[in-house]
């Protein structure tokens, strides 16, 4: 009897402890992929509002309607290209600048093993651009902020009048989707999707 009173006992202790591991597992894994949705924003925020120019149909321009059901094509990925002005404020001279452009690349990455939908990692590429504005290759830096993202696409809403065009153009919507996908289950488990738009900073110096 007290033999099966102390197994009974380990037993319970168990269940309580592996399923307590568990869901402190499940917890650490969903804050990794908050972390790594909002690494996304961070840049994205900054690269954008330091920018003066979008490059033209990077990314394109879809209608509110479309951007309403819009979702990552693999076979037609969307960027996004940004060209700004970095002062040397070192410099006795105000207007002494050079010129970077900052490209967000989207590209298709291996799925999870029992995954049934495609992942995506996002690039980062940094260059300097020389006097004629063309980008020096030998200066460009790659780098990969996150993988196994779910969805992850670049747009920008099309004007309807000649004042939105002026005000608008200069807006970068994107939408960021990442899920955790658990061994063994079919159904995903905790999700981020993150929707959202910045602008442009806007004016452009002379040699941009």
């Amino acid at each position: 009897m007290v033999v099966l009173l102390t197994a009974l006992v380990l037993g319970s202790l168990y269940l309580i402890f592996g399923r307590g591991k568990h869901a402190s597992s499940e917890i650490v894994q969903n804050l990794i992929l908050n972390e790594n949705a909002q690494r996304i924003v961070d840049h994205l925020a900054f690269d954008i509002r330091e920018a003066n120019v979008v490059e033209p149909g990077s990314p394109p321009f879809i209608s509110s309607i479309e951007s309403l059901k819009i979702e990552t094509n693999p076979a037609s990925l969307t960027s996004l290209i940004l060209k700004k002005a970095v002062y040397d404020l070192t410099s006795k001279a105000p207007e002494k600048c050079t010129f970077k452009k900052v490209q967000y690349i989207i590209e298709k990455t291996d799925p999870r093993p029992g995954a049934s939908v495609q992942s995506y990692s996002l690039d980062r590429v940094e260059g300097d651009l020389d006097k004629d504005g063309k980008e020096i290759p030998w200066d460009r830096k790659r780098k990969t902020l996150v993988e196994k993202i779910e969805e992850m696409v670049f747009f920008r809403i099309k004007p309807d009048s000649q004042e939105e065009k002026i005000s608008g153009a200069g807006t970068i919507y994107f939408k960021i989707k990442m899920a955790r996908s658990d061994a063994g289950k079919k159904e995903q488990g905790y999700k981020n999707e993150v929707i959202s738009a910045i602008r442009i900073r806007g004016s452009v110096p002379e040699g941009i």
